[in-house]
């Protein structure tokens, strides 16, 4: 609190709240009720379970990064997080849903 304090005095035009992430959250979840925010992360979700389950291939098209934060897990903005993600490697895991590894890995 005392850092958050310090950081008002220096600079009065910064809005400080103990509470951020906390108000954060609760705005991304709000957020994700709306029916057309809703069904994009519910279909995110679908999304990276099929390529979860049905690939070992993911990391190496990925650059081995991994889609889903294992930190983040349980937070509201992970939903956000994924989507943001699956859109970034858009381009690589079209390649592996078109490759042939895919095809010999799925079948």
């Amino acid at each position: 609190m005392l850092v958050g304090k310090l950081l008002e005095e220096k600079l009065p035009h910064l809005c400080w709240t103990l509470y951020v992430t906390h108000c954060i959250d609760l705005m991304l979840e709000k957020i994700g009720k709306l029916s057309m925010i809703n069904k994009t992360i519910q279909r995110g979700v679908s999304l990276l379970g099929f390529i979860y389950s049905h690939s070992s291939l993911l990391r190496q098209f990925t650059n081995k990064r991994e889609l889903v934060s294992q930190q983040l897990q349980g937070l509201v903005g992970t939903s956000y997080l994924s989507l943001q993600r699956l859109h970034q490697k858009n381009g690589n895991l079209r390649k592996m849903f078109i490759s042939n590894k895919w095809s010999k890995n799925c079948s």
